[in-house]
């Protein structure tokens, strides 16, 4: 693999650095830490490639991946459901949602092929989260929902497609990883206020 498969990594890192530094400037400490994931799993990318280490590397990536993608997931969906549920449970909320995401963590530790559906799991809370957070119109709500599943979507269609090149597919899914982490942002803000331009 060339080393310009780093490039899109690099993109991810920039875009997960900049949006956990707002999100933890807002106070979503949880989302920030879930952004950063997704960056430090990219960043061992924009490490291996240009380093000649790719196959050394190969199962630590991959592993990064996995797991910073699972948890980045999970804390992201958790701070989702913080900013939709009432003020009054954001402590249970985030005490139970941070248990399962450590609950979800060991498992894919121990067992890596339960990743992939604990990230779906994750996913679908997420996407039914940013669904639900008010807007005063449906099509946002429906736009949200999809802005929200764009990761997933991006996973099964896009990361292994076989209707493109392996270097295409790649620079694409993680261009739509960097993409889809500014729109968590952009989603983690419109309660708020921030972004009033939505509105």
């Amino acid at each position: 693999m060339a080393p310009h498969y780093a490039i899109s990594e690099a993109l991810i890192v920039l875009a997960a650095l900049w949006c956990g530094w707002k999100l933890y400037h807002r106070g979503q400490w949880i989302g920030a830490i879930g952004t950063l994931l997704f960056g430090a799993a990219a960043a061992v990318g924009v490490y291996r490639f240009p380093s000649g280490q790719i196959e050394e590397l190969a199962n630590f990536h991959r592993s990064a991946g996995q797991l910073g993608g699972l948890v980045g997931m999970a804390l992201i969906a958790s701070e989702l459901l913080k900013d939709v549920l009432p003020a009054s449970k954001s402590k249970v909320i985030v005490v139970t949602s941070l248990s399962i995401t450590l609950i979800s963590f060991l498992i894919a530790w121990q067992n890596p092929a339960a990743a992939v559906p604990l990230f779906l799991c994750w996913s679908l809370v997420a996407i039914i989260a940013a669904i639900c957070i008010p807007h005063r119109d449906v099509l946002k709500q429906a736009l949200f929902g999809i802005g929200a599943a764009l990761m997933l979507l991006n996973v099964i269609f896009i990361r292994q497609s076989s209707l493109m090149t392996q270097d295409l597919s790649w620079h694409i899914f993680h261009t739509l990883v960097a993409v889809w982490l500014v729109l968590i942002w952009v989603m983690l803000g419109y309660k708020s206020g921030e972004h009033r331009a939505l509105n």
